[in-house]
């Protein structure tokens, strides 16, 4: 082995003192020293004196005085002074930047003064800085991160905010900081991503004042800074000149570059590794007078018990702990995915210094959603962590807490949603196809892209003692490329009949909404079942609305007259192709009428980000002033074209049926057309086509309810994006079988399905399981196979079989199995043991199950029926077990008579299924002729 001598390690050791650290680098800067009365667009570029700015400004044209944008540099400041009155909407200045994927970059304004005089609640005053993910350096709407000066409508403060737009792990900082309407000394604020670790912080100084830390955010793993925006909103002046300057705000210096140009914070070091946190003093001063250390965090991921605390002096360059013992974990700070503490220093005399956050360690990445164990992998220890607490009720953890025993959604709960995104999260770290192990029996399960996965869910089916009560329709899809929009004549006809004959594409959706969630949860909660963890942006008019437990969203609880306008990001955003936005819904309108402001329901396409009003295409439900439904279309922009309106159901105001609205969008040939069905989907209507402005796609999607519609039993029972255009069908489902005497419960496949599942999960409202009778697939080893572990043998590995539940009790039994899943071929029953106490009420039986290929998640099928008759273990054959169980009796509802059924049947196999017959092909045709026909003839009266 090669070794130095000591006088080489010491020129060495002097060599490494010698370097300098690198020097700041200002990739982008403006000190608008330009003559006055210089546009943005021309102002010069210090660093990169080709790469000027473009003004995006829609209804003004810049420096000229004559239609009210007087904003041009004045003094040695560009001087930003908009007229409301002329353009009221947000105005946006973009300029390019380099790629910036991987690293720290920093945005910073350095402002001379502000007057933010004016306060108006409709249309509130601000002032961002934005990284955009959009790379053309002249428009753009993809926010990455950004922070503002904003005026806060309710309390008319102006503030300091930050957030982040898109999926794939962003948020907003939780903290906001009140700044004065009117500022006369020089304020720096900088807006610092960094993209190694996805996550971005604001900084801000004021005058002398020590620089301070606002917070920390995270952003989308799929957006970068490609550009940047400064954009200002509702900047007032007189609209006629000599112009009457009562809003402004002066900007002296715009950077980017690659260091923060704050150079006195303290900071705390966040070690993701052993949680130890660490004071240091990197401001260049002692800061004396320390009376404490205050630290936050919105998902609880500090213990407050590792805090030793720390107060006195903190010398320039000192480092000071904070952990009790601060060498390994468990430590101050809580490991999470989750990134969002907050720190200060109390001073004496009621001071505060906030402190820059820097987490440290695990090679500087945030922990990967999965990783359970923080040993850096995703593998089967972190599957024992998750399974071991499956079905438990993490609600009274914090996030961070609930997060390490698997609650990877922060939904409070550790099940099948958590279970999906483990399993996508494992295949994207050890490879497509890891799950299925090459396995010939088993198809392979498709990846999850970036954690999202599509949980397709449907609302219960109960089947009790031979009757059926049909759930609401799980959509299926008519294939892309046999419909084309504005022409639904003989190609929509025989494209309809051809579908339902042959294999079909599966739909791809981007967002769906089915409203199964708990009674009363608001809409920014609901669960998307096809995009997990993206939710509503919710307008506070709208807060009210709540799903009603029975698988609705309850609109009527809306009970103000405003216009309340909720929006979900798109991410990527779509340009291109057919995209189908969908609403199902009933109503029955009995409010007085509101001629001032009609009631209405909207779905809009927004090309920008949420809470913009650039629609590209939306329809309209609207009561009308005659009293009278009516359903148009709307698009917006160069050339589009509006579709006219059509009475909906000869004017009444009732609707019980399920009502489905669509909006699809061609894209690729830019039209849209609106269409519905006021029977559930047995045929569908459409209004008409119209134009889109071929420069704008969906970068989002606006619900909006408006007026109040309190009496009105407006109810959604779903909403969702996809690229097919959905026709109504009843889906094949799995059923949980039980028994009426025994108790014992099996899962069977009555249909010509053939299904293959890796989870499943029974349930029971009034807690009448009975864990203890349960024969599971684990304890039997039902398809176990062999993984990746050191043994040969299957099933003796962890995720290699079905895993029972670690919360599995009275009120839930589940399973899943991490690296394969199990086939359940038509006329198959999957005994489950004697498992239902008879005493309770079977109505509260549910029955859930996931389907492997493709991520969804059923609600299957319960049905308290004997099946074959002696087949009292429902296993599918009439046996000697069968006689045991008779003979033990254990629910006391066994009789003579049952023996002589079990002797008469002895040696009987098979379902005797109950589901609904399936049509043969011929009657499939006349049917859709029959649907098609309702479509022509509702045409006709419309």
């Amino acid at each position: 082995m090669n070794r130095f001598s000591p006088l080489a390690l010491g020129f060495l050791a002097l060599g490494l003192l010698l370097i300098k650290p690198a020097a700041a680098l200002d990739l982008e800067r403006f000190e608008f020293n330009d003559a006055n009365g210089t546009t943005l667009t021309t102002a010069v570029n210090a660093i990169n004196p080709t790469n000027l700015w473009s003004y995006a400004e829609q209804a003004t044209t810049p420096g000229d005085d004559l239609t009210g944008d007087i904003s041009t540099v004045q003094a040695g400041a560009y001087r930003i002074v908009t007229d409301s009155d002329f353009a009221p909407g947000i105005e946006s200045r973009y300029l390019n930047i380099a790629n910036t994927s991987s690293g720290r970059i920093y945005y910073s304004a350095t402002l001379s003064s502000w007057n933010f005089g004016t306060y108006d609640n409709t249309n509130a005053e601000q002032f961002r800085l934005t990284f955009l993910d959009d790379d053309t350096g002249t428009s753009g709407s993809s926010v990455t991160a950004q922070a503002q000066i904003r005026r806060n409508p309710d309390t008319g403060s102006m503030e300091i905010f930050g957030d982040a737009i898109g999926t794939a792990g962003s948020f907003n900082i939780d903290q906001t900081v009140i700044v004065p309407n009117i500022q006369s000394q020089p304020f720096t604020l900088v807006l610092a991503l960094d993209k190694d670790s996805n996550s971005y912080e604001i900084f801000y100084k004021s005058g002398t004042q020590p620089s301070q830390a606002l917070g920390m955010g995270g952003v989308s793993r799929v957006r970068n800074a490609n550009s940047i925006r400064m954009a200002t909103n509702n900047m007032g002046a007189e609209n006629f000149p000599p112009f009457v300057l009562t809003e402004q705000v002066n900007v002296d210096r715009i950077v980017v570059s690659d260091t923060n140009p704050l150079t006195d914070l303290i900071t705390l070091d966040v070690n993701r590794v052993t949680g130890a946190m660490t004071l240091r003093n990197t401001s260049g001063a002692s800061v004396t007078g320390i009376t404490g250390v205050s630290l936050f965090s919105a998902s609880e991921s500090i213990d407050l018990t590792q805090l030793s605390g720390f107060s006195g002096t903190l010398t320039a360059g000192a480092t000071q702990q904070l952990d009790i013992s601060p060498a390994a974990a468990p430590g101050l700070w809580v490991r999470s995915p989750i990134e969002d503490v907050r720190a200060q220093l109390s001073i004496s005399g009621g001071g505060v210094r906030t402190l820059d956050v820097n987490f440290i360690n695990n090679g500087g990445v945030k922990w990967a959603t999965g990783d359970l164990d923080f040993d850096g992998t995703i593998d089967a220890d972190d599957y024992s962590i998750l399974v071991a607490n499956a079905e438990t009720d993490l609600s009274s953890l914090s996030q961070a807490f609930a997060y390490q025993r698997g609650d990877l959604n922060g939904s409070g709960t550790n099940d099948v949603v958590d279970f999906s995104l483990f399993k996508a999260a494992y295949e994207d770290a050890n490879g497509t196809g890891s799950f299925a192990l090459l396995l010939t029996a088993v198809p392979e399960p498709a990846s999850g892209a970036l954690l999202a996965i599509v949980l397709l869910s449907t609302v219960s089916t109960r089947r009790r003692h031979g009757t059926c009560s049909m759930s609401p329709a799980k959509l299926n899809n008519r294939p892309a490329d046999s419909f084309k929009l504005g022409r639904l004549g003989v190609l929509s006809v025989v494209a309809f009949l051809l579908m339902l004959v042959a294999p079909q594409a599966e739909a791809v959706f981007f967002e769906d909404f089915l409203f199964n969630d708990t009674a009363g949860t608001p809409l920014s909660a609901l669960v998307n079942s096809a995009n997990p963890g993206n939710t509503w942006d919710v307008d506070a008019d709208t807060t009210d609305v709540v799903t009603n437990g029975l698988g609705q969203l309850n609109a009527s609880l809306k009970a103000n007259v405003e216009f309340g306008t909720n929006y979900i990001d798109i991410n990527p955003g779509i340009t291109t192709g057919l995209v189908y936005g969908v609403m199902e819904l009933t109503w029955n309108f009995q409010s007085a009428l509101d001629v001032n402001e009609n009631e209405e329901i909207r779905l809009s396409f927004i090309n920008a980000d949420p809470r913009s009003t650039a629609v590209t295409a939306e329809f309209r439900i609207t009561r009308t002033d005659t009293n009278v439904l009516e359903l148009n279309g709307i698009a917006i922009g160069t050339g589009a074209s509006n579709i006219s309106a059509s009475v909906l159901n000869g004017g009444s105001l009732v609707q019980t049926d399920k009502f489905i609205a669509v909006l699809a969008a061609d894209l690729d040939n830019d039209t849209y057309e609106v269409l519905y069905s006021n029977n559930a989907g047995s045929s569908f209507a459409t209004i008409g086509s119209g134009v889109l402005d071929p420069s704008r796609g969906i970068e989002a999607v606006r619900l909006t309810l408006n007026n109040d519609l309190s009496g009105d039993n407006v109810l959604l029972d779903r909403l969702y994006l996809a690229d097919q255009l959905p026709i109504i069908v009843e889906p094949d489902l799995l059923t949980l079988r039980v028994h009426p005497k025994s108790g014992y419960a099996a899962i069977i496949n009555d249909t010509t399905t053939v299904f293959d599942i890796d989870y499943y999960r029974v349930g029971s409202g009034d807690g009448s399981l009975l864990p203890g009778r349960w024969n599971s697939l684990q304890t039997r080893g039902v398809d176990a196979v062999d993984g990746p572990d050191a043994g040969s043998t299957a099933g003796d590995g962890i995720g290699e079989r079905w895993t029972e539940a670690g919360g599995s009790d009275e009120d839930v039994l589940s399973e899943s199995f991490l690296l394969s899943s199990s086939i359940v071929s038509a006329g198959e029953a999957i005994p489950l043991g004697g498992v239902v106490d008879l005493t309770g009420d079977e109505q509260l039986i549910t029955f859930d199950y996931r389907d492997a290929a493709g991520g969804a998640v059923f609600a299957g099928n319960v049905e308290v029926s004997a099946g074959i008759a002696g087949d009292y273990n429902l296993d599918g054959t009439v046996d000697v077990a069968d006689y045991t169980v008779w003979r033990d009796n254990a629910s006391g509802l066994f009789t003579a008579a049952d023996y002589t059924i079990w002797v008469n049947n002895f040696g009987s196999t098979g379902l005797a299924s109950s589901a609904v017959s399936i049509p043969e092909p011929l009657s499939v045709l006349l049917a859709a002729c029959a649907c098609l026909s309702a479509v022509r003839l509702q045409r006709c009266q419309d």
